[in-house]
């Protein structure tokens, strides 16, 4: 369960505050401040984490690909990379990714895409349109 933890000032925001509010990305940028802030309140202290990610999801509607793709490469460009269709783990759902490392911290940066037809099922509906076709014309003679 998440907890929302309450946010503390820092010198590292914009100076208008408005406009982090109003731009979705400058108040990420805050939030990530806030985080990078707290974390740094543990040096000195002897105990690593095996990984940090940071995960960025698109949307895990696979019809919202249109929309969300341009966003994942978007983001890619931003941290130097490009995005290329792979498979998520355990789910057999296909992914737009892209997973640049920044220091030590592994960056997801994803959405869900429709999974491509294979070809037999490709040829498959292509025959049925036409035999559609065909039985909207008349049917065959």
């Amino acid at each position: 369960m998440y907890q929302t933890v309450p946010q503390s000032s820092s010198s590292a925001l914009p100076a208008n505050p408005a406009q982090v509010a109003a731009d979705c990305w400058l108040s990420l940028a805050a939030d990530l401040r806030q985080v990078a802030d707290r974390i740094a309140t543990l040096a000195g202290t002897d105990t690593r984490p095996a990984s940090v990610n940071l995960a960025i999801l698109g949307s895990v509607m696979e019809g919202d690909a249109e929309r969300m793709v341009p966003l994942v490469d978007a983001l890619a460009a931003a941290f130097g990379t490009t995005a290329a269709i792979g498979a998520d783990g355990g789910r057999r759902r296909d992914q737009y990714r892209a997973d640049p490392l920044v220091g030590g911290v592994k960056v997801c940066v994803y959405t869900y895409v429709p999974e491509p037809e294979d070809a037999e099922k490709a040829a498959m509906r292509a025959e049925l349109d036409a035999l559609r076709a065909q039985l909207a014309e008349g049917g065959t003679r």
